[in-house]
């Protein structure tokens, strides 16, 4: 049965380095019977798949397109080609359904190889067009979502979670992948904030993350855990097109955000937070602290509706913009631009703005 794919094909025509490889599974030698080198008879070969998505334990189907009259059915040879590896797939068909098994990235192309006579090294065979399908992993409930843990795959989320039943959620430890909310979202994640830092839906992000939508987040506790945020505690990657909804709340902690913690990327762009927030130091809609140390990044078309209140650098956007000049001369700067705020903003002590607290 054939399911529903997730990747992303792109199409580019040049030829795929095989010389290592034997016979006509390899060689680009060779492949005319009639030693003419005339390029309307040699003609094209492209392939085309029927999907321009692909997920895990899916099928794809190839077909060709020749236009020429050197080669025939029987000489075309589907390929696909994982790393650094090359496969056959098959011989003298018109299409090939294949099935993917894995997440790893595929790229299929196809030669036409003439069988019937010695390969000639000084005559190439007829190389199609490169197809690189983009592979990924769907994620239907809290368990799938649980493993992608160290994962630097690419999952999409392929239905709603209400995570309302758990009691509370133990925070993913790292991920390095890419993570798509696909128009899905999640719903009544628990969070208690206790004495362990990197308090979020996800601990540590080195990847990417986008269009998720948290709602209705319950984040909360008097413990002394810093870097929280209803989708990570500490961000090195990249989120985007991102929106969280609810309340987070913590007595003590310091870098609290709507949707970060504490970022060391500024790679933060139109992200929306809707819930309310209050904590200590550091506390903003968007990202509670953030740490400028590369120059060129972009920080923009961020949105707080959210009622956010500290102690001490509160912001509607970001509680804290922090730099850390390069050891090289120069300076960092950022595109922090196009970012609106709102909602109400409030400090019981000092440097507080609609923005950035400081």
């Amino acid at each position: 049965m054939k399911k529903i794919f997730k990747f992303a094909i792109i199409s580019s025509a040049f030829l795929l380095f095989a010389s290592s490889l034997c016979s006509c599974f390899g060689l680009f030698g060779g492949g005319n019977n009639n030693n003419d080198n005339d390029s309307s008879k040699i003609g094209e070969l492209t392939i085309t798949a029927d999907k321009n998505s692909v997920a895990v334990g899916d099928y794809v189907e190839l077909n060709y397109n020749y236009t020429g009259s050197t080669y025939s059915l029987e000489d075309l040879e589907y390929f696909v080609t994982i790393g650094k590896t090359s496969t056959r797939l098959s011989s003298g068909v018109a299409s090939f359904e294949y099935e993917v098994q894995n997440g790893d990235n595929l790229s299929f192309w196809a030669k036409m190889c003439n069988h019937n006579y010695n390969h000639d090294d000084n005559k190439g065979d007829l190389i199609s067009n490169i197809l690189t399908v983009s592979v990924h992993y769907l994620i239907n409930n809290e368990e799938d979502l649980k493993n992608i843990s160290g994962s630097d795959k690419i999952f999409y989320l392929n239905n709603d979670i209400n995570m309302g039943l758990l009691s509370s959620w133990e925070p993913i430890e790292t991920f390095n992948g890419e993570l798509y909310g696909n128009g899905y979202k999640i719903s009544g994640l628990k969070l208690s904030i206790k004495s362990k830092d990197n308090v979020g839906l996800i601990s540590v992000l080195n990847g990417k993350i986008s269009n998720l939508v948290i709602d209705n987040v319950n984040i909360s506790g008097s413990g002394s855990a810093n870097n929280v945020g209803a989708i990570v505690g500490t961000n090195n990657g990249e989120i985007s097109d991102c929106r969280v909804s609810g309340s987070i709340s913590s007595e003590y902690s310091n870098n609290v955000g709507g949707l970060i913690g504490l970022s060391n990327s500024t790679k933060i762009f139109n992200n929306v937070n809707d819930a309310t927030i209050t904590s200590y130091k550091n506390v903003g809609g968007i990202v509670g602290k953030v740490t400028i140390s590369a120059a060129s990044e972009s920080f923009k078309y961020n949105t707080n509706n959210g009622y956010i209140s500290g102690f001490t650098y509160v912001g509607g956007i970001a509680g804290l913009v922090d730099s850390v000049r390069p050891s090289t001369s120069g300076y960092n700067y950022v595109y922090f631009t196009d970012n609106i705020n709102n909602g109400k903003i409030t400090s019981s002590g000092d440097y507080a703005g609609g923005i950035a607290g400081s």
